[in-house]
């Protein structure tokens, strides 16, 4: 499940559900920084503290479990954007077809630790089955994933992404990552001023030869020049969490450090997925 939006720091606050209305208005009048043009909903980034969950708990295919839960991370509600139309009962039907399958398949393979969360989404795709709109601002769709990515995190046995954020220093990204399933655990810095107000993995579309400078200076529009693969929206003092699927490529981490409107600055890395025995991607 995650979210589209073209438009500057507005898709910003989409995608970090806790902020409320007011605040993303205001943000949107902020100065530009780079605008994801794909976000992984907020439901994906975790952050409040979670039961843990034990590993001997899990029945069934595991494995299925979760390269079910990347699939459902991918797919994108209708009707997110607030300055559009609202989904047609058609296009929600059309997405939960699409995402009842994979998410079927995660519940019935995963601890019985899970199965609240699972309920939720279940819930949530059976009613935009029957045309009800999906709110990603329901707190309870947002801690559902949330539980559910911690535990991919912790127990798929994927790559793992593990960025810390302290205070204003990003570090934690390497050089290189296969392709394939990562789980990602963002850390953020326990200052307000030099914390992160959502991380970003952005995707450099072929072509673009757009470099971290240029995204850290705020002069390029990342969703103008990259596919949004994850975002993960801290909410609170917990780390946040998010899956993604990698292809090769060169990727762009970021996010705008402070409290909308008053953004104090940005936080970036990169990395390269290589293909096979292919050169690095980064852009020169």
């Amino acid at each position: 499940m995650h979210m589209s939006r073209p438009k500057g720091l507005q898709v910003l606050c989409l995608a970090a559900i806790a902020m409320t209305a007011a605040a993303c208005s205001a943000a949107t009048q902020a100065p530009p920084m780079p605008s994801p043009a794909t976000v992984t909903s907020a439901a994906a980034a975790g952050a409040a503290v979670r039961a843990p969950v034990n590993p001997g708990s899990f029945g069934g295919d595991v494995q299925a479990a979760c390269d079910a839960m990347v699939t459902v991370n991918s797919l994108q509600p209708p009707g997110t954007d607030p300055d559009g139309p609202a989904a047609s009962p058609q296009e929600l039907t059309a997405w939960a077809t699409q995402v009842e399958t994979p998410l079927s398949v995660a519940a019935h393979n995963t601890p019985p630790e899970l199965s609240d969360s699972f309920g939720v989404l279940t819930a949530t795709v059976n009613s935009a089955k029957s045309g009800t709109q999906v709110n990603t601002e329901d707190p309870a769709i947002i801690d559902a994933l949330a539980t559910i990515n911690a535990s991919a995190y912790d127990h798929c046995g994927f790559q793992t992404l593990a960025v810390q954020n302290d205070s204003g220093v990003l570090s934690g990204v390497p050089a290189t990552l296969a392709a394939g399933p990562v789980a990602i655990k963002f850390t953020n810095s326990g200052d307000p001023a030099t914390a992160a107000f959502v991380l970003l993995v952005g995707h450099i579309k072929a072509g673009q030869t757009t470099t971290l400078a240029d995204v850290l200076a705020g002069t390029t529009d990342l969703g103008a020049v990259a596919d949004m693969v994850a975002a993960a929206a801290p909410m609170g003092d917990g780390p946040a969490y998010a899956m993604a699927r990698l292809t090769p490529g060169h990727y762009v981490v970021a996010g705008p450090l402070g409290t909308p409107p008053a953004f104090t600055g940005f936080i970036g890395a990169e990395f390269d997925v290589p293909g096979a025995g292919g050169p690095s991607l980064k852009p020169h």
